[in-house]
C-alpha cells in the first residue's frame, strides 16, 4: 500500500506518503467511479427503451394532476432524445475516462510508480469532461427541473392543507433543486484542483516518480 511506502528524504530518513497525498488518491478513486457511473447512466437511457410512467404514477399521490405529470416527464425524455448526439458521446467521455482515473487512482494506492502525470491528466480531463456536459445539457437540465418542480409542487399541496404554505415550501425545494447542479459542479471542480495540488506538491512528486524527479525541476 502506499500509505507504507517509504519515500527517501534528503537526510537519508525514509518518510511514508503524506496524508494529503492519501486522501487526494481516494477523492480520485472517488470521483473516477462516481463519473464512470454517471456515463454509464446516460449510455443506458440510450440504449434502453423509453421510460414506462405508469410505475411513477402509481406512486404519486391522490389528488395529483396526472395528465401535467405525464407531459412534463414526456417533455424531459423528449429533450434527453433530441440531445442524443450531444449527450451520448458525453456519457462516453464521462464513463471512459472516471473508470481509467479510478483504475490510476487504485494502482498508486497500492504503490504503483510513475503514474503522477497520467492521474492529472485524468483529472483534468475528467473535470473538462463535467465542465462541457453541464454547458452543451442545458436543455436537458431545464427539462428535469420542469419535471421535478412539477411533482415538488403537487406533493406538496397534497400533504399540506395550507395551500400557502404549500407553494411556499414547494419554492424553496424547487430554488434548492434548480442551484443543485451548478452547486455541485463548482464543490466537484473545487474538488479536482484540490487534488490537482496535493499531486504537484513537491513529497507527491518524489513518491510517485522517484526521488530524481525533484533534481529534474
Amino acid at each position: 500500500m502506499l500509505a507504507n511506502h517509504p519515500m527517501p528524504s534528503s537526510a537519508g530518513v525514509e518518510r511514508k506518503a503524506p496524508f494529503y497525498l492519501i486522501a487526494a488518491l481516494l477523492a480520485s478513486l472517488g470521483l473516477g467511479l462516481e463519473g464512470g457511473c454517471d456515463g454509464y447512466q446516460i449510455l443506458r437511457f440510450y440504449r434502453s427503451s423509453w421510460p414506462d410512467i405508469s410505475q411513477l404514477e402509481r406512486e404519486l399521490p391522490d389528488g395529483t394532476d396526472r395528465a401535467l405529470v405525464r407531459a412534463q416527464f414526456d417533455r424531459r425524455f423528449a429533450a434527453m432524445d433530441a440531445a442524443k448526439e450531444r449527450a451520448f458521446p458525453l456519457g462516453a467521455a464521462a464513463l471512459l475516462v472516471g473508470l481509467t482515473l479510478a483504475l490510476f487512482a487504485a494502482r498508486t494506492l497500492m504503490g504503483a510508480e510513475a503514474t503522477r502525470g497520467r492521474l492529472l491528466q485524468l483529472v483534468i480531463a475528467q473535470a473538462a469532461v463535467a465542465l462541457g456536459t453541464f454547458a452543451f445539457e442545458d436543455d436537458i437540465r431545464n427539462a428535469e427541473h420542469v419535471f421535478a418542480a412539477a411533482l415538488i409542487r403537487m406533493q406538496s399541496r397534497v400533504q399540506l392543507q395550507d395551500t400557502v404554505e404549500a407553494e411556499r415550501v414547494a419554492r424553496v425545494w424547487i430554488a434548492a433543486h434548480r442551484v443543485y447542479p451548478f452547486a455541485y459542479l463548482v464543490l466537484r471542480t473545487l474538488g479536482s484542483a484540490v487534488i490537482v495540488v496535493a499531486l504537484t506538491r513537491p513529497r507527491s512528486r518524489a513518491l510517485l516518480e522517484g526521488p530524481d524527479a525533484l533534481s529534474e525541476r
